[in-house]
């Protein structure tokens, strides 16, 4: 069977981050679970060899070219999709970066700020006219890093004399959960039933997020591995909000966080909604896309 049919007749998923660690893994659960996986990454070359994995288990797969950190490649690779004229179903947050060295995205903002948070919210708003109305899912990867943000909403791109990396990673990841639980307050005023969840995957030490870390941070990790989460617990974690038919998660309604698969509630600032409105205008603003939002 052809790739247009199967696009035509099975659920539709997207994966950012799926050449390697969990979203890898998301994307082999999501193939068996008879979804259309689309494969978007930066690089092809990576994903060629996970879309060679994937055709053993479904030919139901494709890889897409999509690099977060330049608005010209975000809107490239939804126009791409937006070809193919089918449905998604399901768009799957997980790319990331962890901690790199100072450095500025295509379009000029701090790399964690910029990839994390502006290429997500980008990527979401254009591919939103796509999503099921009824039954989509959008699952945004956040992190318990959160709190370890100290976010200035009136100075969003941080300056590299001002750069501390695991502050930026979490002020990143705490405009995730802002970001999350604005786009479902938006949602539910269109009366869509799209679900948009933010999940913690745990602390997973065989992934390629840490790579940036320094040597001593790599040894800490392997001592402390059989304590932390493993990729196969996070992938499942990921998937199951992702499909939403596991009768132990009926009560899911959106704009929720999920620490792995155990509700949790998050801070003040991160629920409070002029804050989550402030980073939506500003986000518009920076991305140069009209704001769809509620006040």
């Amino acid at each position: 069977m052809s790739v247009e049919n199967n696009l035509k007749k099975q659920k539709v998923c997207i994966i950012t981050g799926s050449s390697a660690g969990i979203g890898k893994t998301i994307a082999s659960i999501m193939a068996k679970a008879h979804y259309f996986v689309i494969l978007a990454n930066r690089d092809l070359n990576k994903a060629g060899l996970v879309l060679n994995d994937l055709k053993n288990i479904s030919d139901s797969v494709l890889s897409l070219e999509l690099d977060l950190s330049s608005f010209d490649s975000i809107k490239k690779f939804v126009n791409e999709f937006k070809n193919l004229n089918v449905t998604l179903d399901c768009l799957i947050n997980n790319a990331g970066i962890y901690c790199p060295p100072y450095s500025l995205t295509k379009d000029g903002f701090e790399s964690q700020f910029g990839v994390n948070h502006l290429g997500v919210f980008l990527l979401t708003n254009l591919l939103l006219d796509s999503i099921d109305k009824e039954t989509g899912r959008i699952v945004n990867l956040s992190s318990h890093s959160y709190k370890k943000a100290n976010l200035n909403l009136n100075k969003l791109n941080e300056s590299k004399e001002n750069y501390k990396p695991m502050v930026s990673y979490g002020n990143s990841k705490l405009c995730t959960l802002l970001f999350t639980y604005e786009l479902n307050r938006i949602l539910k005023a269109r009366n869509s039933n799209i679900v948009v969840l933010a999940l913690h995957p745990g602390v997973i030490p065989d992934t390629t997020l840490f790579r940036h870390l320094p040597g001593y941070a790599h040894f800490a990790l392997s001592i402390a591995k059989p304590f932390l989460t493993d990729v196969n617990t996070a992938s499942i974690a990921v998937s199951r909000l992702a499909i939403g038919s596991d009768p132990d998660l009926h009560d899911i309604k959106g704009g929720q966080y999920f620490n792995i698969l155990k509700l949790e509630t998050t801070s003040q600032f991160s629920t409070n909604i002029n804050n989550m409105r402030k980073l939506w205008v500003e986000s518009c603003k920076f991305c140069q896309i009209n704001d769809i939002g509620v006040n």
